[in-house]
């Protein structure tokens, strides 16, 4: 049984044409399985890939961006500049804390919805600020979460009259930070609570048509009921409607997961997580083959900066997925229904690049092809 590891690539539907002609007209995100398999595939762990531009103008935050850019810059409150937010992500799970104050999957995935990162770890719950009033008791010791906790109770000196003595010990006066309230969660369409799938590489699809405006969707699927160590965690971009989520790469066989979501208008107002769903994979299948690469020939130079990349068809092969990148970079994976693919967009004159195919059935993603490569002209 064949099946792969995780690691986390984020392409939106604006990057692939191909997420409106092969998927129908929603959202899409798709998530791009692990570089552990690169010993097979040619992949290694370079992590993250940005496609980023630039601009000298200077910003405090993201309103002052022209439109697809955020202000990126150090910290959550310095000046920074206008940068386009990273079409695609790939990178070992590696959280961190959004200067929104919400955990994403990396700081790419976090570029990419415009939050800047304030710290490389998951969130933590905010301080709690307590004040006490201790005008009864001159002076006052306390310690606030930092050292190590006081030997005794805490004492106050005070001189004792009649007319002096505390009635009560003080009492602390807890100010929690306020909450903005967020939205719902979307509505969960696939898959539905407690199914037993047919696939080890499910659709995740949710509907939030119900909301008054676009909103992001975070998704959380995970084999515990706590989710420790979530299999997918991440933070799709704004919609109102249908959204499908994608995975390149399987989930484990006979295996029941947790799924859950939330919505968010903004950085700062995050609603309240969905109920938990279940679902359980398929036990047993039959992957489809590996595609045999035609061309670009292995090791050949090309005379355009659009190549068209040709691999045989395998059987029973409903879609495919094609990992192209330069050698010394990461992989940017595309999903096409046919055996032949031609990037978007122009690549880089006099640059060497890799590039390998995977073919999904209807149980789930079969083994990578060989990993070939070519040069493009000069």
């Amino acid at each position: 049984m064949h099946t792969q590891a995780m690691r986390v690539v984020i392409i939106t539907a604006l990057l692939l044409s191909v997420a409106s002609s092969a998927w129908g007209d929603d959202t899409a995100t798709f998530l791009l399985p692990a570089a552990s398999t690169g010993a097979q595939s040619g992949i290694d762990a370079s992590g993250v890939v940005l496609v980023e531009q630039s601009h000298t103008d200077g910003c405090s935050a993201n309103d002052d961006c022209p439109p697809g850019h955020y202000c990126a810059g150090p910290g959550c409150d310095d000046p920074g500049e206008c940068v386009l937010r990273p079409e695609m992500c790939y990178t070992l799970y590696a959280p961190v804390c959004g200067c929104d104050g919400r955990t994403y999957s990396n700081g790419c995935v976090a570029a990419a919805h415009g939050i800047r990162v304030a710290a490389d770890d998951p969130c933590h719950e905010e301080l709690v600020t307590f004040t006490v009033d201790h005008t009864a008791f001159l002076p006052l010791v306390m310690t606030n979460g930092e050292g190590p906790p006081p030997t005794a109770t805490p004492t106050a000196t005070f001189t004792p009259t009649p007319t002096a003595m505390p009635t009560a010990i003080p009492t602390a006066t807890i100010t929690p930070t306020p909450i903005p309230a967020g939205p719902q969660p979307p509505q969960r369409l696939s898959p539905s609570e407690g199914e037993t799938l047919s696939t080890i590489s499910p659709d995740f699809v949710v509907d939030n048509q119900h909301l008054d405006q676009p909103a992001r969707t975070q998704v959380q699927v995970a084999a515990d009921l706590v989710f420790s160590l979530p299999d997918v965690n991440f933070v799709t971009s704004a919609f109102r409607g249908i959204s499908t989520v994608i995975l390149l790469y399987n989930l484990q066989p006979g295996t029941t997961y947790y799924w859950r979501v939330c919505s968010g208008y903004d950085s700062r107002a995050w609603g309240p997580w969905s109920a938990l769903w279940s679902f359980t994979t398929a036990s047993e299948g039959t992957l489809p083959d590996a595609p045999t690469l035609i061309e670009p020939v292995n090791g050949s130079t090309v005379a355009t900066l659009r190549p068209t990349l040709r691999w045989s068809e395998v059987a029973g092969a409903d879609h495919y997925a094609v990992g192209i990148g330069e050698t010394a970079d990461g992989i940017t994976a595309f999903l096409t229904g046919t055996t032949q693919f031609t990037p978007h967009s122009d690549l880089e004159p006099g640059s060497a690049y890799r590039w390998f195919v995977w073919a999904r059935n209807g149980y789930g993603w079969g083994p990578y092809s060989e990993t070939w490569n070519f040069r493009t002209e000069d």
